[in-house]
């Protein structure tokens, strides 16, 4: 929906013509959803700009990641298009995938569940993939996200709980002075920064015990939010 897409940075649906002359030339990654008709569609609308961009001599290139479907009709089209210049299967148990519904699962990244097929679809003057630039594709969907390269700014990808240990000693109390009841610490500013991360990030890295425990909570609350409001299901299924 555009009210709620545009706000992350989205200019709009790829199937409307006001997108043409973004989509001219350079090079884009297309994962859509996996729903065979809209992935048909989708490699109809990728020829036909493919086509507008030889008439201008321009450089096109998408490079579709969709399912490993050789039973469906709208892979064959695009393995079977003149437009292909390059396949890359990935193994199911070679690659993963960073966790699109990461904002309210427990892990950033997950291992695919099926196997996966990169199609190049290129205009004439598109510079074709080079064998060891897809063998760094391959790596690059092989390795885990303790292997990766931090982003930029030296954040940290997968940011680490402390032991249970250490989180348990951040809860000691003091007495406010002249006495009274027990106050909460200061936080440290360690612990704000961390405090203020998604659960998703939080959550990356714990043990088993620590998700369940999490999802029990969290589970908790929404039954409390369903008994106070009741369109809270409703809300909660609409922004997911």
């Amino acid at each position: 929906a555009p009210d709620v897409d545009r706000a992350f940075g989205s200019v709009g649906s790829f199937f409307s013509p006001s997108l043409d002359p973004l989509l001219a030339s350079g090079a884009f990654q297309a994962n859509p959803p996996y729903d065979p008709p809209l992935v048909a569609a989708m490699g109809e609308r990728m020829h036909a700009l493919l086509a507008s961009a030889d008439a201008r001599r321009d450089a096109l290139t998408f490079i579709v990641i969709i399912p490993h479907w050789q039973d469906k009709p709208c892979w064959r089209a695009l393995e079977q298009s003149c437009r292909c210049s390059a396949h890359l299967r990935l193994p199911q148990a070679e690659h993963g995938f960073f966790e699109g519904g990461q904002h309210y699962r427990p892990a950033l990244w997950r291992a695919a569940n099926h196997d996966t097929s990169l199609f190049f679809l290129q205009s004439a003057a598109a510079p074709r993939p080079s064998e060891a630039s897809l063998a760094a594709l391959r790596t690059a969907f092989r390795a885990a996200p303790s292997a990766l390269e931090p982003p930029i700014g030296g954040a940290e990808l997968r940011p680490r709980l402390r032991p249970p240990s250490e989180a348990k000693g951040a809860k000691v109390r003091r007495r406010a002075e002249g006495g009274g009841a027990p106050v909460e610490a200061p936080l440290s500013a360690k612990r704000a920064a961390l405090l203020s991360r998604p659960m998703a990030e939080l959550l990356a890295g714990t043990s088993g015990k620590q998700r369940r425990q999490a999802r029990k909570r969290l589970k908790e609350r929404k039954r409390k939010a369903m008994i106070t409001d009741p369109n809270a299901k409703e809300k909660c299924v609409m922004s997911v």
